[in-house]
């Protein structure tokens, strides 16, 4: 196989490490396979397959922080992959009833070194940008619904990410994230059972 899985326990998050074929012209690596798809963890998997059906790219700055968001209407899996500069993803798992609720995965990811990232529907994510600028592809399996989409604060103290990751207040970000909802406001919200935790 070209690629192999590493479960980031305890949250259900997932690292693909795919392998690099080089020779003298450069080098080659598959980005995505059926077989791939097909090992993932995906609760909304249809007929027994996970598809993409939006890809998208962001660039950002350095200090600049997305997220952590969700989708509650027809939910988001992602593939993330850093493919300029380098990040720190970030993970939060937000599916109702779960063990590990709340807890936040942080993943390292850089340009050059073919992984990617799987994050399950179910968790809010966001990543912070630690070079001079970062290019982020992620594939998503439904597609964007602006109405129908939330966020959680990377400052909730709930979550501890400042300290993880020395987050400081040049920290650059919408409005909109900076003023999101707390993990608590989301507990207790309406849409908190959206997301159903699955042994």
């Amino acid at each position: 196989m070209n690629f192999s899985i590493e479960d980031l326990n305890p949250i259900g998050i997932q690292l693909i490490h795919h392998k690099v074929h080089k020779d003298d012209r450069g080098s080659f690596s598959e980005r995505w396979h059926p077989l791939m798809l097909q090992k993932l963890n995906d609760p909304y998997r249809a007929n027994g397959k996970t598809m993409f059906l939006q890809s998208n790219v962001s660039r950002s700055h350095r200090s600049v922080v997305r997220g952590l968001h969700f989708q509650w209407d027809k939910p988001q899996s992602k593939l993330v992959r850093c493919i300029r500069g380098s990040i720190i993803d970030l993970a939060v798992d937000i599916r109702h009833g779960s063990p590990t609720i709340g807890q936040v995965a942080e993943v390292h990811l850089w340009s050059d070194d073919y992984q990617s990232l799987w994050i399950p529907a179910g968790f809010a994510h966001g990543f912070i940008v630690t070079s001079e600028y970062a290019e982020v592809e992620y594939a998503c399996t439904a597609t964007y619904n602006s109405k129908c989409e939330g966020a959680i604060n990377v400052w909730d103290k709930m979550l501890n990410i400042v300290s993880l990751i020395g987050l400081d207040k040049l920290t650059i970000m919408s409005i909109r994230d900076r003023t999101a909802m707390s993990l608590y406001e989301f507990l207790y919200s309406d849409i908190r059972k959206v997301f159903p935790y699955a042994t």
